[in-house]
């Protein structure tokens, strides 16, 4: 708030806060999308074992690999 009200002046050092803080964001949500992708493995692993009535499904795949 301190720079809005000292003016235009401060424009291109606002302009810089936000493009440092989207960068920041951007990383938080490449982390998330990590988390994301492990989460909706996990539910894919479980709900394929639930189908299967075992885990031993997968090692199965893995081995027929």
């Amino acid at each position: 708030m301190d720079l809005c009200q000292e003016g235009d002046s401060t424009l291109k050092e606002r302009l810089e806060i936000f493009f440092e803080r989207k960068e920041i964001v951007q990383k938080q949500m490449n982390e998330l999308n990590k988390v994301m992708e492990t989460i909706n493995h996990k539910i894919w692993y479980y709900e394929t074992a639930i189908e299967a009535g075992t885990e031993a499904i997968h090692k199965q795949n893995k081995e027929q690999k």
